[in-house]
């Protein structure tokens, strides 16, 4: 009796790909990876930038109505960061469907919980944008045989990096010493956690990406 595969969350078989592999997502990896480097090296500099000049914006903030350049400056680092973010989304995205793409080809039985098309979404949508990304991540990663165990640590820099992001408003409001003071904090905090995700978020891109190469080698 010819064995039947299910596409469940507990299936643990592999069926036979059909059809010709696809691409692997080794390109869309590179885009995806160069973005998130590209946004956490403009929010580190934005830190150092603000921590080596902090007396120069102390005394700004007090002194004669006129335009900084370090403010100018961070604003612009802080900008860039959020501009290598938005297109990150899509890089990122590019690189989930991709990877999908070769699981449900190497490991058509894998039990996806969202759609491919989260892949993007999930990162842009109010409240589900809060664990759907974690799910694609992982679930596109386990299909293909990363050997990455947890994905919690790296989801949860991102949540707080988030958190953090949405939360400061010291930029806004400089009207006093200590504000700069809180404002150079937040943007330190905010850097090294980002720092933290981008190691951990090289890891699993890295490691799966390796394994959907191999498994469109072995399974090809």
């Amino acid at each position: 009796m010819p064995k039947i595969h299910v596409t469940s969350p507990f299936a643990d078989e592999h069926t036979t790909p059909v059809g010709p592999p696809p691409s692997t997502p080794t390109l869309a990896a590179g885009a995806a990876l160069a973005t998130a480097l590209t946004a956490t090296a403009s929010w580190v500099a934005a830190a150092v930038v603000i921590t080596l000049r902090r007396d120069e914006l102390r005394a700004w903030v007090v002194g004669p109505d006129m335009t900084s350049t370090t403010f100018v400056l961070i604003g612009g680092l802080l900008g860039l960061g959020v501009l290598a973010l938005l297109v990150g989304i899509v890089t990122t995205g590019w690189w989930l469907i991709a990877l999908r793409g070769v699981g449900e080809w190497a490991n058509p039985g894998f039990f996806h919980r969202r759609a491919s098309w989260w892949g993007i979404a999930g990162w842009v949508v109010p409240i589900v944008n809060l664990w759907f990304p974690y799910q694609v991540v992982a679930d596109a990663s386990r299909a293909v045989g990363s050997r990455v165990g947890s994905y919690w640590p790296w989801w949860i820099a991102w949540l707080l990096m988030g958190a953090g992001s949405v939360l400061d408003s010291s930029g806004d409001v400089l009207v006093e010493p200590g504000d700069i003071d809180r404002w150079a904090l937040s943007l330190q905090v905010n850097a090294a956690i980002a720092v933290v995700a981008l190691v951990l978020w090289w890891r699993i891109v890295r490691a799966a990406t390796a394994a959907a190469q191999q498994a469109v080698r072995v399974t090809s």
